[in-house]
């Protein structure tokens, strides 16, 4: 993926996929018997688990990380220095490493911008 087909993605299941497997570091499967999908973390131990994000009700349902600030605050937190800013009519982040930029972005949500710019920060330069 570069860095124009991140920044013209628009906020849905789509690019919470992406965000999912890219940042947060979760492997998506399918069960090839009855179709269901489901996503695994890597454990501290090497193995994989069954993420929080499914531990409710045995729901696998992806977070909105792209359009609700909730779950876009999940993906803030894998980040050790982020910068959210608001302006007149869009939202402006930063992602940091030390005093080195590695990603920026602005768009008219907070959750689009965080999800956009940590998108960015995994691209190989």
């Amino acid at each position: 993926m570069t860095r124009e087909e991140i920044l013209n993605m628009k906020a849905g299941r789509e690019l919470d996929a992406f965000i999912a497997e890219q940042v947060m570091g979760f492997r998506c499967g399918v069960d090839k018997g009855n179709g269901k999908i489901s996503w695994f973390a890597k454990s501290a131990y090497g193995g994989e688990h069954t993420p929080p994000m499914a531990w409710k009700d045995n729901n696998y349902n992806l977070p909105n990380y792209s359009t609700n600030i909730l779950d876009a605050w999940k993906v803030v937190k894998k980040f050790k220095s982020i910068e959210v800013t608001k302006s007149d009519d869009a939202y402006i982040v930063f992602i940091y490493d030390k005093s080195v930029t590695l990603a920026n972005t602005f768009e008219t949500t907070a959750p689009l911008a965080i999800c956009k710019a940590a998108l960015l920060t995994t691209l190989e330069e």
